[in-house]
């Protein structure tokens, strides 16, 4: 019986020291970026404009400015079903990697002042798939909802077409 348990034991020891051995290995740091990504990243910078019907009526318009910081500003412009307009601006951090747009917003423009965002809130970060990118169109997709987007660059006047 001692027999058989001090094998269970060196059995168990040597199936556990192989499975460790056999784990996925990571990289230690992270010492550069792909070229597709400093490419992405690149062509992003500067100012997007875009509109899209929401469902239930009316259209979301939006100006984004990325800036080469990795900071942003996103000024929307809401039409709802009635007619009924509102605008509001976010302000946050951006980037790209590995095909992935994403913000994190860090605040709001409300009457012309900053205001802090709650950033233990979960909705205020947003991570897109990048389906298509040139120098003036941009195409991407809501990783949580599946929307899609469309945009296209922007001159510098900053407003809404």
């Amino acid at each position: 019986m001692l027999r058989a348990t001090f094998a269970i034991c060196i059995f168990s020891a040597a199936f556990g020291l192989a499975s460790c051995s056999t784990s996925h290995l990571v990289t230690a740091v992270k010492l550069s970026e792909s070229q597709q990504t400093v490419n992405q990243r690149e062509l992003l910078i500067g100012n997007w404009v875009g509109e899209a019907p929401l469902r239930g009526g009316g259209s979301n318009a939006w100006i984004t400015h990325l800036l080469a910081d990795g900071t942003y500003k996103i000024d929307f412009k809401s039409i709802d079903a009635s007619g009924d307009s509102s605008a509001h601006s976010e302000t946050g951090i951006w980037g790209v990697s590995g095909g992935i747009y994403f913000t994190a917003v860090r605040g709001f423009i409300v009457d012309g002042a900053a205001e802090p965002a709650d950033t233990s809130d979960p909705a205020l970060y947003d991570t897109y798939k990048i389906i298509s990118l040139s120098h003036d169109s941009f195409e991407y997709k809501s990783i949580s909802t599946g929307d899609h987007f469309w945009s296209h660059r922007q001159p510098a006047n900053n407003s809404f077409p």
